[in-house]
């Protein structure tokens, strides 16, 4: 049965999903343990890219943010240094798929979360050089953006899938080239 109601109240309870799923993977995947602070799969922002092609610019920060916040607020890292790492990522991504998008429409979902994972990534070492580590940390670069490559393509099937079940016009995973928005 479709919705009849106000189409606000219907995008802010599947925004408010989003933000839930989002933050939920987030704090999930920060008990994982790996090798560095910065190497996750982050599956969290596959609802990030879902939400940007459903709902554009808006719909992508309101999801990046609620993620941030709270995900940051279950994992108990709302205050630390780790924090930093987790805003500054999603954000860059954000705005990297965002710029993206409206450069190259035709870039598909792979290609978006690709671009977006190797932001994240960058974005991360930035503030580790700043705040951590110094410069040396770029040289860790090399082990961080072919990982980056890798979760970004897992994540942009995950966000191809995510926009199909929420009824976004998807009508078979597109290679990069086609246009993404129906």
């Amino acid at each position: 049965m479709p919705y009849r109601g106000d189409p606000r109240n219907l995008f802010l309870a599947r925004a408010g999903l989003f933000v839930a799923l989002a933050a939920t993977l987030q704090a999930v995947e920060s008990l994982i343990p790996s090798p560095a602070p910065w190497l996750r799969l982050g599956l969290g922002n596959a609802l990030v890219l879902a939400a940007l092609i459903l709902w554009g610019f808006r719909g992508g920060f309101l999801v990046a943010t609620g993620k941030v916040l709270l995900g940051s607020l279950i994992a108990g890292r709302l205050i630390s240094h780790l924090f930093l790492f987790s805003l500054s990522g999603t954000y860059s991504s954000l705005f990297m798929m965002a710029l993206a998008m409206a450069l190259l429409p035709r870039m598909g979902y792979v290609g978006l979360s690709t671009l977006g994972a190797v932001a994240h990534s960058l974005a991360g070492l930035a503030v580790a050089s700043v705040i951590l580590m110094g410069p040396a940390v770029w040289s860790l670069a090399v082990a961080v953006l072919p990982a980056a490559v890798l979760s970004g393509a897992v994540t942009g099937v995950a966000a191809w899938y995510l926009v199909k079940l929420s009824g976004g016009r998807v009508k078979a995973l597109p290679v990069e080239g086609e246009d993404i928005r129906g």
